[in-house]
């Protein structure tokens, strides 16, 4: 069975070392916000939450998906907004946001790195 169909995510290289991802949708109740109310939260967060918030939600806008922490940290590092991509870096980050409420955990699947069962973390945008 190829990774592609076994996993959420593909982490195949294309030829400009981007990873290409096969998206799984973000559950419904994830929703947006207005932009005001997300720039107050955001200025409220330590500037390692506001990296992690940054890497997250632009994970989130180009796959349409919620990333495992293993996923979004070495997104992040492949992509110059961290400096390594040590699994540690987001982890205390991603407890913090999630026990304010502004990020949540959904339902587990496989991680493409590690093919472990884990959480991915998606920003919570509202709730429906």
């Amino acid at each position: 069975m190829s990774a592609q169909a076994q996993f959420p995510f593909s982490d195949e290289l294309t030829n400009t070392g981007e990873l290409v991802f096969t998206p799984t949708p973000v559950p419904s109740g994830v929703t947006f916000v207005s932009r005001q109310a997300y720039a107050v939260i955001y200025a409220t967060l330590a500037k390692r939450e506001q990296t992690f918030l940054d890497a997250l939600d632009d994970f989130m806008s180009k796959h349409q998906a919620a990333p495992t922490l293993l996923e979004l940290t070495k997104w992040a590092a492949n992509h110059g907004l961290i400096p390594d991509a040590d699994p540690n870096f987001f982890r205390p980050r991603a407890t913090a946001l999630v026990d304010r409420g502004v990020c949540r955990y959904l339902d587990s699947r496989p991680c493409t790195y590690s093919a472990k069962m884990a959480r991915p973390i998606a920003i919570c945008r509202g709730e429906k």
